[in-house]
């Protein structure tokens, strides 16, 4: 199987978030901040209402981190672990350009 583009930009994103010292902030809550490099790469936000379409047209509303198959936290949880992110906290609200609709 040949490697994807997509799985190339995660890997050398995880892999730069692990090695640039400060890469890794996180909010108070020791959820991922926007800020963080590999949040701003993968366009992560918070709020998915905030996401600006036309920079992101694949983006379509009621896409949230609580129903991506990265998310590993429960639907009724306000943040939980995610995949993509190395386990870290995202929001439950949240949504980052890896979206994943869960199949079922």
């Amino acid at each position: 199987m040949k490697p994807s583009r997509r799985h190339f930009i995660l890997r050398t994103a995880s892999l730069i978030s692990a090695c640039v010292p400060g890469a890794n902030a996180f909010a108070e809550t020791g959820s991922v901040s926007e800020s963080d490099l590999t949040a701003r790469l993968l366009s992560y936000r918070i709020d998915a209402t905030s996401v600006d379409k036309a920079e992101h047209p694949k983006y379509v509303s009621g896409q949230v981190c609580a129903n991506c198959r990265h998310y590993k936290g429960l639907a009724a949880d306000r943040s939980g672990p995610c995949a993509i992110f190395l386990g870290e906290f995202v929001s439950a609200n949240g949504w980052c350009s890896v979206y994943g609709k869960i199949e079922r």
